[in-house]
């Protein structure tokens, strides 16, 4: 029973921790976490996020403007990974279902049922022409596997046209003191964060979107909400840092993408919707280095007393 207690204490801390990681993220920088592209190739877990893409009519658009976007995990991960943030943009012109409390509602996918899970607004997807969310997990073992992740739930627009394209995006950020992560419980599994973050998710540079007949190949987009029909062609203008997976040199560039808005909706394969969290953890923001701390010295005491 204590010990249970003390878990339970752990995967909150943990989870705090991962999740506030997504405070005052600047660019893609260092996705490679420093290795270089054969160090990453040579990972045995080779994770890969892939993001729904539904096309539907205008006539289906109209009459259930609420869409679900789901996000899958594949890869071989089972047991081999605990924590993960991951900032998902979207199409400025979507609205995110929200709990509650305000904050996103997301649906959890058996791949992350056995985890913690936080999640929160991202306003600096605004930076890059977009909307965004953070979404985390934590726990205190490698309790992640391959499957449905999330699922989020999106309204179209009421103007919604022919031809409309609302893009999903999963968008690798760091900052000085934080980034997004995917280790594993003892955080020794740095190719496998690499390979997600530069071969397991598209991104301008290191793994481009190969194209289809809504999407132009080159972008960083991972999946999309589309209405049948000739486009009616949008511009968003997005700002992109991308990374040499070689030389670790950062360039920055602007694009500006025809696109056009969509709409998602929430179910989860775990029957539950996790609210975020708010209160005492967004006190937590400027203290996280030391909250990663607490939980490894909390989990050796652990191990010492025997719990």
């Amino acid at each position: 029973m204590k010990k249970n207690v003390f878990q339970k204490l752990l995967a909150t801390f943990a989870v705090t921790a991962v999740a506030l990681s997504s405070n005052s993220f600047t660019s893609l920088a260092a996705a490679n976490g420093g290795l270089d592209n054969a160090a990453i190739e040579a990972s045995e877990v080779k994770p890969v996020i892939t993001v729904s893409k539904e096309v539907i009519t205008l006539d289906e658009a109209i009459a259930s403007p609420t869409r679900k976007v789901t996000l899958t995990l594949s890869g071989g991960t089972d047991d081999m990974w605990a924590s993960s943030g991951l900032h998902v943009n979207y199409d400025p012109r979507l609205e995110v279902e929200l709990t509650r409390s305000g904050l996103p509602a997301v649906g959890i996918g058996e791949a992350v049922c056995d985890l913690s899970v936080a999640t929160k607004e991202d306003i600096t997807a605004s930076e890059v022409g977009m909307k965004g969310l953070f979404v985390a997990t934590a726990g205190i073992g490698n309790y992640g596997r391959d499957g449905e992740m999330y699922t989020l739930n999106f309204t179209l627009p009421a103007d919604v046209k022919e031809g409309d394209i609302f893009p999903i995006d999963l968008y690798y950020k760091e900052s000085p003191s934080a980034m997004d992560v995917f280790i594993d419980a003892a955080r020794e599994n740095a190719a496998m964060q690499a390979y997600l973050f530069t071969k397991g998710i598209y991104n301008e540079d290191t793994n481009p979107y190969p194209g289809d007949d809504y999407l132009e190949a080159g972008s960083s987009f991972d999946g999309y909400i589309a209405i049948a029909g000739e486009p009616a062609k949008t511009e968003v203008t997005t700002v992109t840092s991308t990374v040499d997976v070689s030389t670790d040199k950062t360039t920055d560039s602007t694009k500006t993408t025809p696109v056009t808005a969509t709409t998602t909706v929430n179910n989860s394969n775990c029957d539950c919707i996790r609210p975020g969290h708010t209160g005492l953890i967004g006190m937590l923001f400027d203290i996280r280095q030391f909250t990663m701390l607490l939980i490894g010295q909390l989990q050796k005491i652990l191990d010492i007393i025997g719990y």
